[in-house]
């Protein structure tokens, strides 16, 4: 697999994860840690930037994938309550983002 097939793969990664994000079929905070993994493929303002890292940042505590399956379902939705307030903040901005990602060739 040569450099540009090997970009464009990731891209169509990154498309999806955006479009699983937009239409929540995906954890939020998973989502935003795949993309923010990924930032080095897309152009984003500064403030995007900024913006995924300090989701990223502020959230590095909580847990998911496997790792969120064995903790304390009391414990995560505690979390996820908290989240939620989080998110009702930031959500519209990400999804700005995630549909410029959509638009990527």
């Amino acid at each position: 697999m040569d450099k540009n097939e090997y970009e464009k793969n990731k891209i169509d990664e990154l498309r999806n994860i955006a479009e699983k994000l937009i239409k929540d079929e995906i954890y939020f905070i998973e989502a935003i840690r795949e993309i923010k993994d990924r930032i080095n493929l897309i152009k984003l303002t500064v403030e995007e930037e900024r913006l995924l890292k300090a989701i990223d940042s502020d959230t590095d505590d909580i847990p998911v994938g496997e790792v969120r399956k064995k903790w304390n379902k009391e414990a995560l939705e505690k979390i996820d309550i908290e989240l939620n307030d989080y998110m009702k903040e930031i959500k519209p901005d990400v999804i700005k983002i995630c549909k410029k990602i959509l638009k990527l060739n």
